[in-house]
């Protein structure tokens, strides 16, 4: 089936099955958008190279899932062109959350995304239709406060900075993460050692804990 889909991806049965999957089944409240990568072999115009992941080469597809792996929406990566034109201030990375996005906007998802589209001009575009988000991000995405940015962390420690709706996060657990978001505040839960006792050195943000599920549950199927 994906293979005939491959085959067929500007016709009518592409469109049909994806309308469909939006049809019978409505998510829940939070959702995550995560990329897939189909291997393929053959000879494909649009085939691409991702090395992260298991099959490295193939068709490349962004899917918008659920925590049960439901599959709400899907698209078929063939180049820029098969993009849609709404929200033409957005990058091409972000237009594709917005496109995959239509269906759910104006009625309070939760998204959850990683650092390949989370933005700021994104987030503030969803939150103007409704829809709030978190997610992972590039340290070096355009507007991102340099205070947090440049901020010496020890670990656990963490910095945050608001503005309006947006809140930008710098944390440091084994390693420096940088976060966006709309939902959470910057309030942090202790984790259990090694003897299973609560410690406040043991602790990370809200937002990391719950965007790593979502991110997770996502990966399950685009791995």
């Amino acid at each position: 089936m994906i293979q005939l889909l491959i085959n067929c991806s500007s016709c009518d049965l592409y469109w049909i099955i994806s309308e469909k999957f939006q049809e019978v089944y409505v998510p829940a409240h939070n959702i995550s958008i995560d990329e897939f990568l189909l291997m393929w072999k053959g000879r494909l115009g649009f085939k691409q190279y991702i090395p992260l992941k298991r099959a490295r080469f193939g068709v490349k597809s962004f899917m918008l899932c659920e925590d049960s792996s439901y599959t709400f929406s899907f698209k078929i990566y063939t180049g820029k062109e098969n993009v849609a034109p709404r929200a033409q201030e957005l990058s091409l990375s972000e237009r594709v959350v917005v496109d995959l996005m239509q269906p759910l906007l104006q009625k309070a998802y939760h998204l959850y995304t990683d650092n390949w589209c989370t933005s700021l001009p994104l987030y503030r575009y969803l939150c103007r239709q409704g829809t709030l988000a978190c997610g992972t991000v590039q340290s070096n995405r355009k507007g991102f406060p340099e205070q947090v940015k440049s901020a010496q962390l020890r670990r656990d420690e963490l910095i945050a900075c608001r503005s309006d709706e947006l809140l930008a996060i710098k944390f440091k657990v084994k390693k420096v993460v940088f976060m966006l978001n709309t939902i959470h505040d910057d309030s942090v839960v202790h984790r259990p050692d090694r003897r299973h006792q609560i410690s406040a050195r043991q602790s990370q943000p809200v937002l990391l804990t719950t965007t790593n599920t979502w991110v997770a549950l996502t990966a399950l199927i685009s791995c």
